[in-house]
């Protein structure tokens, strides 16, 4: 089989350069480069691009650097091939006789429509449209939060658009679901007026992280005796409760669990001043809070999300542990004073807030995996396995799911009538603004599916300007969210 990738010859970037090698080394296909003109970029982006490079200290080789036409291998035509993969943005010349897969930005083929959305601050929706047909095969919203300027997001979603496409060569999924896209051209007053608002932006940003601990999360908790949130899908209700904090540090991922008569509310407990967390469990009592923070679990790397469960009469912890590279089981000795870890379930990953369920005769593993292509808060990997211990296998469509408002998991499942549920982080707004409650909808070894029914966001019922943990056991719930706590006292802590 041939492979015919179309190029703009005013606009080849390096990430196609890559993605065909990637290609032919993935496929062992001849993949060769059709150049066609087109148009050219906006003066006014090329220059902010290249201002944002000096600004943020970029050097070395980018996936967006503009390439010389002589670099490219041009030894095939399109009517030589059976395959044609569309970078070209121009999506008005489809063959007929063969599967051609274009790339869409919100919607659209042209590469200023992403760079419409990232200057408006949107995390745009990528897609691949496969022809003839034009189904969408294949979709992602990849979170940028992580992203400091237009550039990197740029980079960002030229790396997504390279695994999407990859993604969509080698088993494409058909009629996906098409997110509406909001496609606008940028023009040279956008351009201008994100550069203005990024430099305030910045200024403010530094003001407030000079006075203030950013961010600064507390935990909030109500005794319940319905499904609370999972049956209201909001926030209303019994009013939440918050634990106090000392300002400098704080609490965060709530997990509430109860073993043998003792109920304790475990969290990450993060200092400021050292820039670590450790695991710490708080008592309660039929009346609530019984006790202060005391820690549990500490490491030389931080820790958080203390995902717990019991197995076999014991009680089991998964800490989120990214910078230590692996996925750990820890066993309580005795609970919930001491931890010990029993075993590495998953090495050499870099893995935020893995969350396990047992669900129709497996356990499954949910974590939203960081590498070369995807991030931690938008690339969903499942594991499974016939037991706790392992062996764990990866899913063979991992990851399974790329998308910013739903991939990370956001604290314990939910089983009802049925069906499973899993809270997950709303991040298309930024880190921890939102909460979702999606409905899984498909879970096996070939494939996985949720639909999103419920977005939660702080209001009356639970002010502030974050939430993104929701866990339950027995009548006690918690969620979590942000307060102020200015470094220079705690007299005049605040809701923001």
């Amino acid at each position: 089989m041939s492979i015919a990738i179309r190029l703009n010859v005013r606009r080849i970037r390096r990430w196609h350069l890559d993605f065909q090698q990637i290609l032919q080394a993935r496929t062992g296909e001849n993949v060769s480069f059709v150049l066609e003109d087109g148009p050219g970029g906006m003066l006014s982006v090329d220059l902010l691009l290249d201002l944002e490079k000096v600004l943020y200290f970029h050097s070395g080789q980018s996936p967006i650097d503009i390439m010389k036409p002589r670099v490219v291998d041009t030894a095939l035509t399109v009517s030589d091939a059976d395959l044609i993969i569309n970078l070209s943005g121009n999506s008005n010349q489809v063959s007929d006789s063969c599967l051609t897969l274009t790339p869409l930005f919100e919607g659209a083929s042209e590469e200023l429509a992403l760079l419409g959305a990232l200057l408006q601050g949107r995390s745009p929706v990528v897609s691949v449209q496969s022809a003839p047909g034009l189904q969408i095969t294949a979709t992602a919203a990849p979170a940028l939060d992580e992203a400091n300027s237009v550039r990197q997001r740029f980079e960002l979603v030229a790396r997504h658009t390279q695994r999407l496409l990859l993604r969509a060569v080698s088993g494409p999924r058909a009629d996906v679901a098409q997110s509406v896209g909001r496609f606008s051209r940028p023009g040279a007053w956008d351009v201008g007026s994100y550069a203005v608002g990024r430099v305030s932006s910045e200024a403010l940003k530094r003001i407030y992280q000079l006075c203030l601990y950013s961010p600064h999360w507390r935990v909030g908790w109500r005794f319940v005796d319905d499904d609370g949130v999972w049956t209201r899908h909001s926030l209303e209700g019994v009013p939440w409760n918050s634990i106090a904090d000392p300002g400098y540090r704080f609490y965060a991922d709530p997990f509430p669990f109860n073993f043998r008569g003792k109920t304790f509310i475990f969290v990450e407990d993060f200092d400021h001043h050292g820039g670590k967390g450790i695991i710490s469990a708080i008592p309660f009592d039929d009346a609530g809070q019984a006790g202060p923070a005391e820690p549990v679990l500490s490491e030389p790397w931080h820790l958080s999300y203390p995902y717990l469960f019991e197995h076999r009469g014991e009680v089991w912890m998964i800490p989120e542990s990214s910078q230590s590279r692996k996925i750990s089981l820890y066993r309580a000795d005795p609970f919930p004073s001491r931890w010990v870890r029993d075993c590495d379930l998953i090495e050499d990953i870099d893995a935020s807030d893995a969350s396990l369920v047992q669900f129709e005769g497996k356990w499954w593993m949910f974590a939203t995996v960081r590498d070369e292509l995807g991030g931690r808060m938008d690339s969903l990997s499942l594991f499974c396995a016939e037991d706790l211990f392992g062996p764990w296998r990866p899913h063979p469509a991992n990851p399974v799911l790329i998308d910013a408002a739903g991939a990370r998991q956001a604290g314990q499942f939910h089983l009802q009538d049925g069906r499973l549920w899993r809270p997950v982080q709303d991040c298309r707004d930024g880190y921890g603004r939102a909460l979702g409650l999606a409905e899984v909808t498909r879970l096996d070894e070939q494939d996985y599916a949720q639909v999103i029914r419920t977005v939660l966001r702080p209001d009356r019922n639970w002010p502030g300007r974050r939430v993104h943990t929701l866990s339950r056991f027995g009548r006690l719930e918690c969620i979590d969210g942000s307060r102020n706590s200015p470094r220079f006292g705690a007299n005049w802590l605040r809701e923001t």
